[in-house]
C-alpha cells in the first residue's frame, strides 16, 4: 500500500453478534462496497401490500351494502318488528316527493304539495298504528330572527316557515322524547333527492316499522319535516324555539346530505352528552363516522351547514349528525335524482337510524340526561364493520404511554447495538431531517406539475376522473420522495452501517408520527388515533416483538425483517386509507364549488404528497438497505409523462360531464339583475340591468368566454367600488364568490313589486338615531347595511344580542340580513340603532343599504331573454339561474 495516500477512517462501530439465522456473519460486519441487502422484487411485494389495502377499502365502502328489502320479504327477515325496514317501500317515496320538482321555500311546490304529501302520509300511518301506541300530528307556521355565524356572518329572519311533526310514543305519554329531522324544500334548481328527500323517505319508513311494534314504547320519538333548511336552517330554529314539543327533547339525530348515495356517514356528535353515540356505536349493523370528518366539518373545510348546528345552540341537546356524502357532484345540481341513489344505501340508513332508535329509548341515559357525566369520547369506525368508541382521558393516558415505550425502546435498541446514546440520537435527528426535507422536495415537483398543467389549460383534468389523480400528483410525489431518499444512500458503507442507518431512519419516522401525535394532543385535535397507530403497531410488532423474535435488523433474516415491517403497517395503513378514501371522495367534487380565485390543483396535489409522505413514512428505512431504484423511478416517470401527456393532448383532460348517470358538471350561478342606484333624498340617479355571472370554479373565467364571447372583454366585478360588490348576493360569502362579471342585458320582467323605504328617524340623544325601515318584495330577500366611518350600529329590532357583524368592505363593518316566508302576510319592518362621533355632522348619511329581492321560482325566475342566454350554455354546465333586483340606498 502507497503511505503517501491520505486513508479515510469512520468511527469504529462495535460489531455485535449474529444470531444463528441472521444472512450475514460477523466479518461481514466490516465489509466496504456491499451488496445490497433487499432485493428489488421487494418494491413489488410493497406496491402489492398498499394496493390489497386500497381495494379492501374500496370493497368494505364502495361493494359492502346491506340487501335491499322489498315489504313482502319484512315478513320473512327475522327482524323484530321496530327494526324491519324496506328501501323498496322508502325508495317509492323517494321518487313521488322528488317528483314533484324544485321545492324553494316560498314555492307552491314547497308550501303546498310537497305539505300535502307528507301530511296524507302521516294521517295514512297514524290510521294504521297498533293501539298499544299513537301518534299525533301537527303543522308549525313558525317566525323568528337568528345570528348565524355561517361563513362571513348573518342575521336570519324568517315568516310563517312550515314544519311538519309527527310524535308517536306510548298512550300514556312520558314527556321525554328524541327528534329525527329531515328537511323536504330544496335549492331552486334541484328536485333534492338526497338533499334531503331519501331521509325524510328514511324516517317515513322507520315511523311505519315503529308504528307497528306491539308493545309500547319506552319513550317518544319526534319526526320533524322541515321545509325551510336551504333557508339556512330557518325552520329548525323555529322548531327548537318556539314548539311546544320540543321542550320534551333530550337529544337529536339529524340527517342531511352533500352527495347521493354511498354510505350515510355520521360527522358529528355531541362528544361530551354521550349517551345518543354510544347507543349507535352500540347497535348500528352497518356504521360508518369519525371524529376526523367532524375536526374537518368544524373547522370549516366544507362550505356547508347543517340543522345541526341550531339543535345544538339554540336547544341545547346532544344529538348526532349523518349525511350521504358520495358523489358530491349532484348536490344541489339538476341530477340529483332517485336514480343516483345507490342501492342498499336507503336500506343502511334505515337499519342503522333503527337500531339507534330502539338502543336510545331504552337507554337508562335518556331519562337522566342531565345527570350523565360528560365524558368527551373519540369515535370512529373500522373499516364500516364495528365502531370504535373511547374517552380522552384514556386516549391521553394511551398516547403518552406509546410516547414513553417508544423513547424507552430507542434507548434499549441503542444499549444493544453499541452506538452510544448521543450518537444514535444525532443520527436519528438527521434522518428525520431528511425525511422532511423530501417532503418538501416532493411539494415543489407536485406544484411545478400543477402550474404546467395550469399553463397548459388543463387544470382540474382530474375532477372528472378522480384516478388521474394517482398518475399526476401520487406518482410524482413518490418519485421524487424515493429519489431524494436514494440518493443520500453511501454506496461504500459496511452491512453493519447500511444496517443501522436502517434502523435510524425506522426511529426517524416513527417520530414523525410521535412528533404529530403529541402536536394533536395539544391542540386537542381528536385525530390523532390516526397517528397513535402509526406509533403504537410498529413499537409492538417490530420495535419489540421484531427484536425479541430475531425478526428484523440483522438478528433477522432479509425476509422476516421485510414481512414484519409490512405486517406493521397493515392496520394503521388501513385506517388512513379508509379515512382518506372518504376524504377523496368529499373533496374532488368540493373543488367544484370553492370559487375561481383558488388552483384546485395545488390543493389536491399538496393532500395527495401528504397523504403518500405519511403512508410510506417507514418505506424510507428500507431504501436505507437496497440498491438505487432507477427501475421503480423510471417506471413512476413513465407513468407521470404518460398521463400529463393524456390531460393535455386528449380529452381526456376535459374535467367535465353532462352525462346523467355520471355528471361531473361546471357550475355556475347566473342571476339576471336590475340595479337601481339612490341618493339621500331616495331619488334614482343611475340604473342598469345584466347578468350577474358567478364562475364556482378556476376554469370557469376561462371557459365561459368561448360561449359567452360578450364576456372577453369584461373585468372581474370590482368589490371594493360598491358594498357588497354591487351585486346581489344571496349569502354572506363576499369573499369566497370575489371573482366574478357583470355582462350588461336587456332589464329583466319583474311581476311583482318591491319597496325599501325608511319610514322615520328619531333621535334618541344628542349622538343616537332609531332608524324604522319598511320592505316588501318576494319570499326571499337580502339587506346589506354598512354604517358611515365613525358611525356605529349599537341595537336592532332583529335579536336582543349585539349585531353581528359581518365582512369589513374597504375598513368599514357591514352587516348581513336574510329574510324569506313561507306564506306572505305583511310587510317586513325593523329598527337600527345607530351612535355616531363627535365628528359627525348633522343631516350628513348614516348607513349605505344593498335591498335584494330574489325570485327563485315561478314565472318570475326567468324573464325576459334569460332562457335564450342559458340555452347557449353547455349542457355539462349546471347553472343556478334566478332574476333579482338590487337598490342602492344612502339613509
Amino acid at each position: 500500500m502507497n503511505n503517501n495516500v491520505r486513508q479515510r477512517t469512520r468511527p469504529a462501530l462495535s460489531p455485535g453478534l449474529a444470531s444463528n439465522n441472521s444472512i450475514f456473519n460477523d466479518d461481514d460486519f466490516s465489509k466496504k462496497r456491499s451488496p445490497p441487502l433487499i432485493k428489488h422484487q421487494t418494491w413489488f411485494l410493497i406496491f402489492l401490500s398498499y394496493f390489497s389495502i386500497f381495494v379492501l377499502v374500496l370493497y368494505v365502502d364502495v361493494v359492502r351494502f346491506p340487501p335491499p328489502l322489498s315489504v313482502k320479504s319484512l315478513q320473512s327477515s327475522g327482524l323484530p318488528k321496530d327494526l324491519q325496514f324496506s328501501e323498496e317501500r322508502a325508495r317509492n317515496f323517494v321518487v313521488e316527493l322528488s317528483s314533484i320538482g324544485p321545492k324553494p321555500t316560498g314555492s307552491y311546490e314547497n308550501e303546498v304539495i310537497a305539505v300535502d304529501y307528507i301530511t296524507r302520509q302521516l294521517n295514512y300511518i297514524k290510521s294504521h298504528t297498533k293501539p298499544v301506541n299513537k301518534v299525533d300530528i301537527d303543522l308549525q307556521k313558525t317566525s323568528g330572527c337568528f345570528d348565524l355565524t355561517f361563513k362571513e356572518g348573518m342575521t336570519s329572519c324568517y315568516h310563517d316557515v312550515k314544519n311538519i311533526i309527527a310524535r308517536i310514543g306510548p298512550q300514556k305519554a312520558t314527556n321525554i322524547s328524541i327528534v329525527i329531522n329531515c328537511h323536504y324544500d330544496s335549492v331552486p334548481t334541484s328536485p333534492g333527492a338526497s338533499d334531503d328527500v331519501v331521509s325524510c323517505a328514511v324516517m317515513l319508513e322507520s315511523l311505519i316499522a315503529l308504528s307497528q311494534v306491539d308493545e309500547a314504547l319506552p319513550n317518544e320519538v319526534l319526526f320533524l319535516f322541515n321545509g325551510a333548511e336551504e333557508n339556512i336552517l330557518q325552520a329548525a330554529h323555529g322548531f327548537i324555539t318556539q314548539h311546544p314539543w320540543a321542550q320534551t327533547a333530550v337529544g337529536f339525530i339529524n340527517m342531511e346530505a352533500c352527495g347521493a348515495g354511498g354510505k350515510q356517514m355520521l360527522f358529528q356528535a355531541d362528544r361530551e352528552n354521550t349517551w345518543l353515540l354510544q347507543a349507535f356505536a352500540n347497535g348500528a349493523p352497518f356504521p360508518q363516522g369519525s371524529v376526523v370528518a367532524q375536526d374537518i366539518f368544524q373547522n370549516g373545510l366544507i362550505p356547508s351547514d347543517t340543522d345541526y348546528r341550531i339543535f345544538d345552540h339554540f336547544g341545547d341537546i346532544p344529538g348526532l349528525d349523518f349525511a350521504y356524502v358520495k358523489n358530491g357532484y349532484v348536490y344541489h345540481t339538476k341530477f340529483d335524482t332517485p336514480e343516483q341513489i345507490t342501492v342498499g344505501a336507503i336500506q343502511q340508513a334505515g337499519l342503522n337510524l333503527l337500531n339507534l332508535i330502539h338502543n336510545a329509548l331504552r337507554s337508562p341515559d335518556m331519562r337522566k340526561v342531565e345527570d350523565q357525566s360528560k365524558l368527551h369520547l373519540v369515535f370512529f369506525d373500522f373499516l364500516g364493520l364495528f365502531m370504535v368508541v373511547y374517552r380522552i382521558s384514556f386516549a391521553t393516558v394511551v398516547n403518552a404511554f406509546i410516547v414513553i415505550v417508544s423513547f424507552m425502546e430507542i434507548v434499549l435498541k441503542s444499549h444493544r447495538s453499541g452506538v452510544p446514546l448521543k450518537k444514535r440520537i444525532f443520527l436519528t435527528g438527521k434522518a428525520f431531517i431528511m425525511i422532511i426535507f423530501s417532503f418538501f422536495g416532493a411539494c415543489v415537483f407536485v406544484a411545478f406539475i400543477a402550474i404546467l398543467l395550469d399553463f397548459c389549460n388543463s387544470t382540474m383534468s382530474w375532477y372528472r376522473s378522480p384516478y388521474l389523480v394517482a398518475g399526476l400528483y401520487g406518482c410524482s410525489s413518490l418519485a421524487a420522495i424515493i429519489t431524494i431518499h436514494s440518493i443520500t444512500v453511501k454506496k461504500d458503507e459496511s452491512l453493519r452501517e447500511k444496517w443501522l442507518k436502517e434502523d435510524v431512519y425506522f426511529d426517524a419516522a416513527r417520530f414523525l408520527w410521535l412528533s404529530l401525535l403529541i402536536l394533536l394532543e395539544l391542540t386537542e385535535i381528536n385525530s390523532s388515533f390516526i397517528c397513535c397507530g402509526w406509533v403504537l403497531f410498529p413499537t409492538i410488532i417490530r420495535g419489540i416483538f421484531g427484536h425479541v423474535l430475531n425478526l428484523v435488523g440483522t438478528n433477522g433474516s432479509r425476509e422476516s425483517h421485510v414481512v414484519t415491517h409490512i405486517i406493521m403497517q397493515l392496520i394503521p395503513m388501513s385506517i388512513l386509507f379508509y379515512c382518506v378514501w372518504s376524504m377523496y371522495t368529499v373533496f374532488i367534487p368540493i373543488m367544484g364549488r370553492i370559487g375561481a380565485s383558488i388552483n384546485p390543483d395545488l390543493l389536491v396535489g399538496l393532500f395527495t404528497t401528504m397523504l403518500v409522505f405519511l403512508s410510506t413514512s417507514y418505506m424510507f428505512s428500507l431504501i436505507q438497505v437496497m440498491a438505487f431504484p432507477r427501475k421503480v423511478i423510471g417506471v413512476l416517470l413513465i407513468i407521470i409523462m404518460t398521463t400529463i401527456s393524456l390531460v393535455t393532448l386528449t380529452s381526456l383532460g376535459f374535467p367535465y360531464s353532462g352525462d346523467s348517470e355520471a355528471p361531473a358538471p361546471m357550475r355556475l350561478y347566473v342571476l339576471h339583475t336590475a340595479r337601481t342606484f339612490h341618493n339621500k333624498n331616495g331619488s334614482a340617479v343611475a340604473e342598469d340591468s345584466g347578468y350577474w355571472i358567478v364562475p364556482l370554479d378556476y376554469n370557469g373565467p376561462k371557459l365561459l368566454k368561448q360561449f359567452l364571447p360578450e364576456m372577453k372583454d369584461l373585468e372581474p366585478v370590482d368589490c371594493d367600488a360598491e358594498l357588497a360588490c354591487g351585486m346581489p348576493f344571496y349569502m354572506p360569502v363576499i369573499s369566497l364568490l370575489r371573482t366574478s362579471f357583470y355582462m350588461p342585458a336587456s332589464k329583466p320582467k319583474i311581476h311583482t313589486s318591491h319597496k325599501f323605504e325608511m319610514v322615520s328617524k328619531v333621535p334618541l340623544s344628542s349622538k343616537a338615531f332609531r332608524l324604522s325601515f319598511v320592505a316588501r318584495g318576494p319570499d326571499h330577500i337580502t339587506i346589506v347595511m354598512s354604517p358611515r366611518p365613525g358611525v356605529q350600529v349599537t341595537k336592532w329590532s332583529f335579536t336582543d344580542n349585539t349585531p353581528l357583524r359581518s365582512r369589513d368592505w374597504v375598513d368599514r363593518p357591514t352587516y348581513f340580513l336574510y329574510y324569506s316566508y313561507g306564506e306572505y302576510t305583511e310587510p317586513w319592518t325593523f329598527t337600527i340603532d345607530l351612535m355616531v362621533d363627535q365628528n359627525y355632522k348633522k343631516d350628513s348619511p348614516l348607513i349605505d343599504v344593498s335591498f335584494v329581492t330574489h325570485h327563485l321560482h315561478g314565472h318570475g325566475q326567468l324573464t325576459g331573454d334569460f332562457p335564450s342566454l342559458l340555452k347557449r350554455i353547455p349542457d355539462w354546465v349546471v347553472v343556478t339561474p334566478w332574476t333579482c333586483t338590487l337598490d342602492m340606498f344612502v339613509f
